[in-house]
């Protein structure tokens, strides 16, 4: 994977993106350019020249790619796009990520992110594992599904790892406590939602023994930020 320069990106995004070009219209043309050198960028500018159908930050066309949608919470959803190129980058990385956070070969991992609308997480999760440097088994759930159906799949298939967002693994805690169902969970992968330490304290009682930790830090806004070892 090449690594671009900083006066390599500053240069092709101030030649492609209409965006960019004004915002860098007075960044010196140099050489050994510094981040200091640019302009804090305005998010309200940049969100209101990066919506649809106009796409200003974009430095090419939407000819190859995905298209992802965030921030709906908020009343203004926002879009990113990402090239093939780009995507396969992300989730390459970021896969190599569940080597070193614990995912073991022969691992049964649930897969209970979200899924449709141009959600990103369940995809980006999948892909992700598609590259990951260990043998798993994916168990491709999605948290849409009803509580009780999902904890009966997890049973079946003896899931011991699972990927969601916090309230979707506290709703499947309480579940299991109700219901009385086992599932030899050992480890809990979790991201989009913060993880707090009554949630910790719950899921250690219901699931004992087992491993908790974040799935990764990234977002669909900068993609890849970074991933735990």
């Amino acid at each position: 994977m090449r690594i671009y320069t900083l006066d390599e990106i500053v240069s092709a995004a101030r030649e492609r993106s209409p965006f960019y070009r004004d915002l860098y219209r007075d960044v010196p043309h140099k050489a050994g350019l510094q981040v200091t050198d640019l302009p804090v960028i305005d998010q309200e500018a940049f969100w209101q020249s990066n919506r649809h159908p106009a796409f200003g930050a974009l430095t090419g066309p939407m000819t190859d790619g995905i298209v992802f949608r965030s921030g709906g919470t908020t009343g203004n959803p926002k879009f990113s796009v990402f090239t093939r190129a780009e995507w396969d980058t992300f989730t390459e990385i970021f896969g190599r990520g569940f080597g070193y956070n614990g995912l073991a070969p022969g691992d049964r991992i649930a897969n209970l992110f979200y899924a449709g609308d141009l959600y990103a997480s369940f995809l980006f999760v999948a892909d992700s594992l598609e590259h990951a440097p260990v043998p798993t088994v994916h168990l491709p759930m999605s948290g849409a599904v009803d509580i009780a159906s999902m904890a009966q799949t997890l049973h079946e298939f003896s899931a011991n790892a699972l990927a969601g967002v916090p309230t979707t693994i506290m709703n499947l805690a309480h579940h299991v406590v109700s219901s009385g169902i086992s599932i030899p969970l050992t480890k809990i992968f979790f991201g989009g939602e913060a993880m707090y330490p009554d949630q910790r304290e719950t899921l250690a009682r219901v699931f004992p023994g087992v491993v908790i930790r974040s799935l990764g830090y990234a977002s669909v806004d900068a993609g890849l930020l970074g991933y735990a070892d």
